[in-house]
């Protein structure tokens, strides 16, 4: 049988396409079988099926990595990391609801997505540090600091908030924190 060397978990291809070239499988079996069948036939019938074969497209690490990544949180990142991110991620969704059947395309956008990840930027602790410091130093405590040390402090927690929303790494974003947690210090 031609598909012996494709397993058969639809889960890795795309389930009509996959269905379809088992249908034409088993009607090439029973064309060979069937007396008087032309070879004309039986060549127009292997044309398609290896027409469909070529189309035939691995999904699995595509599908798995729109799956393990559709639990995350934006808020948890920097906007602008978590923008190319979901860009890359919807775009390899919109390629697999299309069914595209390039696999060279389908792995392109799955490596993308991968790499996508990598680069976003966690900020829920930065968050967490900036509410304790809000917390902590309430704009209604502003008479009890002098005037440059409250300005340190708020100079301190406008920049981290920056460094949360723009296009960022952790040095700079560190760097913001270390800002804020020598004037809370002061």
């Amino acid at each position: 049988k031609i598909l012996t060397c494709y397993t058969n978990d639809l889960k890795k291809y795309y389930p009509e396409l996959f269905n379809t070239i088992k249908e034409q499988e088993a009607q090439l079996e029973t064309l060979i079988n069937t007396p008087g069948a032309t070879q004309e036939s039986i060549d127009n019938l292997t044309g398609e099926l290896n027409a469909n074969l070529d189309l035939l497209t691995d999904i699995s690490s595509a599908t798995a990595i729109i799956k393990n990544t559709s639990t995350l949180d934006a808020s948890n990142y920097n906007q602008a990391s978590w923008q190319e991110f979901e860009t890359a991620r919807q775009d390899l969704e919109t390629a697999l609801a299309n069914q595209v059947s390039d696999q060279t395309v389908i792995d392109s956008l799955t490596d993308r997505v991968k790499a996508e990840k990598l680069e976003l930027v966690d900020i829920a602790s930065y968050k967490s540090f900036l509410m304790e410091s809000q917390n902590k130093y309430p704009d209604s405590a502003v008479n009890t600091y002098t005037p440059a040390s409250w300005e340190k402090l708020q100079t301190a927690e406008a920049n981290l908030i920056k460094e949360m929303t723009e296009p960022t790494n952790y040095d700079s974003l560190n760097a913001a924190l270390v800002e804020l947690q020598d004037a809370m210090n002061e």
